[in-house]
């Protein structure tokens, strides 16, 4: 070989190693990247898994809280339902004590009147005598 044809074969070989060496360079780094684009896309489906989990959790959670809702409106009502029979009971009551109290004061009032009518019965009349005394 002559000497340009050893610098041609020294450059094309040097040309060819350093075309190689950027092709493996190349596809490492896009081996990198697909590498990394997997990684990203596994973590995003976790993600996506998580996240319809989490949904499928609120949604469980947000129907059990309504049908407490639910439960306490009933109660709710039933307590104020009894709260108005229980007040209409408290006024029945109160009304019955306040007529039997008038009821009581009358009578009593009666009875006083009786009473002092009698004192002073007794008190114009003599006393009496027993009749049939020996």
């Amino acid at each position: 070989m002559s000497r340009t044809n050893t610098a041609c074969w020294k450059k094309s070989t040097g040309a060819r190693q350093s075309e190689k060496q950027s092709e493996a360079g190349l596809a490492r780094e896009q081996q990198r990247r697909i590498q990394s684009e997997e990684a990203a896309a596994q973590t995003l489906e976790a993600g996506r898994r998580m996240l319809r989990e989490t949904q499928q959790t609120a949604q469980q959670i947000e129907r059990e809280l309504r049908d407490q809702l639910a439960n306490q409106g009933t109660l709710l009502a039933q307590a104020q339902s009894e709260g108005s029979a229980l007040q209409q009971r408290l006024d029945d009551f109160q009304r019955q004590l306040g007529e039997e109290k008038k009821s009581h004061d009358t009578t009593r009032a009666l009875l006083a009147g009786a009473l002092a009518a009698t004192r002073k019965t007794q008190g114009k009349r003599k006393p009496s005598s027993r009749v049939g005394k020996t």
